[in-house]
């Protein structure tokens, strides 16, 4: 069969990070141009409409599972894929060059007295980067999100899931600003917050994001 250099299919791959106390497991979603006789040995998941969000991430910044590159004979070269951590063992023994994953932790703080954020989303945890000195007094009980400590595992910049938008409205000048909001707390917003973009974290939000 020839290399798949069209469409491709939307798969999951299952690794982990270790915080040194547990081990948090991610199921990353992507497309994958890997070709179907060769799914099953990277451990790939075809991705349907109804699948279990839980643990899912698509399009992080800061996390990319393993990577398997094997050779596929003379006519077809190499093939290369995020492969689950279930089957790196017998990628490798198979003759297989292995990228070990790759999790990049964000710091908590950064500049201009910014501070990381984070909710669960479901049961992984999401950050949001925020200015200390312009924040609300009631910020963190209206957003639902918790300030981020050392041993937090925390993925940035994912496409899915992603928190919904809280605007807060300033009593004393009438200024307008927003914020991410946990989706548990998106629909409870009231007083200076309302709401602004929804939430995506449930299985129809990701299967309308793919067009599945």
């Amino acid at each position: 069969m020839p290399r798949n250099t069209g469409k491709r299919t939307p798969v999951t791959v299952t690794t982990g990070i270790s915080n040194g106390v547990a081990v948090i497991v991610i199921k990353y979603a992507f497309l994958s141009g890997l070709k179907d006789t060769l799914r099953n040995d990277f451990r790939q998941t075809e991705i349907l409409s109804n699948i279990d969000v839980a643990q899912l991430v698509f399009k992080v910044n800061n996390f990319k599972p393993p990577r398997a590159s094997v050779y596929d004979g003379n006519t077809y070269g190499y093939e290369g894929s995020f492969c689950s951590s279930s089957a790196v063992a017998s990628l490798k023994a198979n003759g297989a060059n292995i990228t070990k994953l790759k999790f990049k932790p964000p710091a908590l703080s950064g500049v201009s007295k910014s501070s990381l954020y984070y909710c669960t989303i479901n049961g992984l945890k999401y950050g949001y980067r925020v200015n200390d000195l312009s924040l609300p007094s009631d910020f963190a009980t209206a957003t639902g999100l918790t300030l981020a400590g050392s041993n937090d595992i925390i993925l940035m910049g994912a496409s899915f899931p992603k928190m919904g938008q809280a605007k807060y409205i300033d009593p004393t000048t009438g200024k307008v600003k927003s914020y991410m909001c946990d989706p548990g707390s998106y629909e409870n917003l009231k007083g200076n917050w309302s709401k602004g973009k929804p939430p995506l974290s449930t299985s129809a939000d990701f299967a309308a994001l793919l067009g599945i």
